[in-house]
């Protein structure tokens, strides 16, 4: 896992990789978890026969539906195979798919300008990113190693599947995609280039767009203080953002006893130092229509 040096973070990140696999494994009705208790990394080497028994179910069953000309209820089924070391193999299973529900849209939403009125969310995504939500499939690396899992409802591989399910008003509402701090570890771990943190982006870009929930008044306050200051400066000034933060949010005494401190070791700097050409820095937030 990347962890063993550390026993007590990969216990946890162990802990939380089982849990993910377990909810991967209740995304369909006809999906079991199956674990290959001391695999190495290598499940198909290091236990074969499971494998190759689950494989062979899998086979067996869509067949028998084919022949019976039936269709699965649900999301294409599968296994998940635990292996002890931390890999797992996931088998696609069955031929059915669940209908795609309509969603009205909300009285006083502002619906995001698309130039087909059925285009998916995924669709959406792939045309501001580039990004094909659809190659996620599933593994949850990213989300064992997001350091907002914890105090996240959506971790970075729901907010993937609810692209790939076109649940647009569940992933632009969410309050968990305005925790993502944007570090890329999800990025950086994904096997398959899906880049999570850029679809988390997009999908925060499209909720203010489409006024599906407000942005929590803490993290708006940071990001337009922040705004502020390089519009202001051209570049961070920390005293500024800090001052102008606790403004915005109302939050003016937390963290005040830390101020003599850094202020005394230099962090803090009561004068902000702007950088030559402001003047084009600020034609650029108003090119951008942007307000802080």
């Amino acid at each position: 896992m990347g962890l063993s040096g550390v026993p007590a973070l990969a216990a946890r990140e162990n802990r939380v990789w089982r849990r993910l696999q377990a909810d991967q494994a209740t995304q369909s009705s006809r999906s079991r978890l199956v674990v290959a208790p001391g695999s190495d990394h290598y499940v198909q080497i290091a236990d074969p026969n499971l494998v190759i028994a689950l494989v062979e179910g899998v086979v067996a069953e869509a067949r028998a539906l084919v022949k019976e000309r039936t269709s699965l209820p649900g999301f294409p089924g599968g296994f998940t195979l635990r292996a002890g070391a931390g890999s797992f193999c996931y088998l696609r299973q069955g031929i059915g798919r669940r209908p795609q529900r309509r969603r009205p849209q909300q009285k006083g939403r502002q619906q995001i300008h698309m130039s087909v009125s059925s285009r998916t969310l995924a669709a959406d995504i792939r045309e501001a990113t580039g990004i094909n939500a659809a190659t996620c499939y599933q593994c949850g690396k990213c989300s064992a190693g997001c350091p907002m899992a914890s105090e996240s409802d959506l971790r970075p591989h729901n907010v993937m599947r609810l692209v790939m399910q076109d649940r647009r008003k569940d992933a632009l509402a969410d309050q968990s995609i305005w925790l993502c701090l944007t570090c890329e570890t999800c990025t950086a771990r994904c096997p398959n280039a899906c880049d999570p943190a850029r679809v988390i982006d997009a999908v925060r870009e499209m909720s203010i767009e489409a006024g599906a929930a407000d942005m929590p008044r803490t993290i708006a306050a940071f990001h337009r203080a922040f705004l502020q200051q390089i519009r202001g400066n051209g570049r961070l000034h920390e005293m500024g953002m800090v001052i102008e933060y606790k403004l915005r949010s109302g939050d003016l005494v937390k963290d005040a006893n830390n101020v003599p401190a850094m202020v005394a070791r230099g962090k803090l700097s009561l004068l902000p130092d702007r950088i030559e050409g402001i003047a084009e820095i600020k034609r650029i937030f108003e090119k951008c229509g942007v307000t802080p």
